[in-house]
């Protein structure tokens, strides 16, 4: 209902009332008057609808009164819900100035929502719109705020990661730090060793070489032996007893031959030495000392292998015996040799001895 049309309705009943009042009761009393005795029935017909217009408008006035009352206090309503929205609007109003000190990244969302309350403040039917789109700025500021506070942690975390692996580090260049001095020092002992792992290969090259002459004299003296008288004193591979002297394996060290050598000029040995084969000759006659020795480098020069032999000297000439072994590995790593020796080994022995006459 519209409160003006409500106003001008009552001042109508007023104005019927009024002219009930001042027009038509004074004329109807007037009538009375001037009828005497006569016939009032006309008069009692109009005071009925006069009645009947007062009682109606009576309950108009009621009404109109009821519902003057009902739109008062919806007006007083109104008038408190306006102050209420007021002071909401002015707390609305300072919370959003605050916020706007607060950060300047959202000074344009800020202006945005003053500009609505503006006009909340002349609008009451936008209010609602409004407060909305305030609800959903302040949701997705508490969202952003939600995502800073678990970047923030996961920086943190990070940062403590960045600590941790930054102390390992430290830790780790320290120990390759003094990794690099030992290895620096290591480097400067393999030089070294590397110097002298040359000077003996080029000492163990000469002998080599010298060897190698030897054997091509060796292989001219067995050429030329060929046509020599040559006696089979000793061979572990005959049938025959009185040759293989049943040491039929070869004969180790601490193994011996009884024979009468002096019928011979020289006698030939043949013998293995680890993995090499060995010949040599020793005379018969004339020698100062009892011992020889027998000695070979293989395929690969880093081990040489001896073998000693002791042959008695004159005026015995009775006896020839396999004496100690001695095995030299050279290792290129330390530049040294590593000595194993011993009285007897299964892979050093005299396998044939021959004895040459002239």
């Amino acid at each position: 209902m519209n409160i003006n049309d409500l106003f001008d309705d009552l001042e109508k009943l007023k104005k019927e009332v009024w002219y009930l009042i001042k027009k038509v009761i004074p004329k109807i009393e007037e009538t009375i008057e001037n009828s005497a005795l006569g016939d009032i029935s006309n008069i009692k017909n109009q005071l009925s609808q006069c009645l009947e217009e007062i009682d109606g408008i009576k309950t108009d006035i009621s009404t109109l009164t009821n519902s003057t009352n009902n739109v008062t206090l919806k007006v007083s309503e109104l008038e408190s819900s306006f102050s209420n929205l007021s002071n909401t609007l002015n707390s609305l109003s300072s919370t959003i100035s605050s916020l706007s000190e607060m950060t300047d990244n959202h000074s344009q969302q800020l202006d945005s929502i003053n500009s609505e309350v503006s006009s909340l403040k002349s609008s009451y039917e936008n209010i609602s719109p409004q407060i909305d789109l305030l609800n959903s700025i302040v949701n997705k500021h508490s969202e952003n705020i939600l995502s800073l506070t678990t970047t923030v942690g996961q920086a943190k975390s990070l940062a403590t990661e960045a600590k941790s692996a930054t102390e390992n580090f430290s830790t780790n260049l320290t120990m390759v730090s003094n990794s690099v001095a030992n290895n620096t020092s290591k480097i400067n002992e393999l030089e070294s060793s590397c110097s002298s792992i040359n000077n003996s290969i080029s000492s163990i090259n000469s002998s080599i070489s010298a060897l190698s002459d030897s054997l091509s004299s060796l292989e001219t003296d067995v050429n030329n032996l060929k046509t020599e008288n040559c006696t089979v004193i000793y061979d572990m591979s005959s049938e025959d007893s009185s040759i293989n002297l049943g040491f039929t394996t070869g004969m180790t060290g601490t193994k011996y031959i009884s024979h009468d050598f002096s019928q011979y000029h020289t006698i030939r040995i043949y013998a293995r030495l680890y993995a090499s084969n060995c010949v040599q000759e020793i005379p018969v006659k004339n020698r100062k000392v009892a011992q020889s020795a027998m000695i070979v480098t293989g395929s690969n020069p880093i081990i040489i292998s001896s073998l000693n032999i002791l042959f008695t000297i004159e005026p015995l000439l009775n006896r020839l015996q396999v004496g100690a072994y001695g095995k030299y590995t050279f290792s290129s790593a330390t530049g040294t040799f590593t000595l194993e020796s011993g009285s007897s080994n299964t892979n050093f022995y005299v396998y044939r001895v021959e004895g040459i006459k002239k």
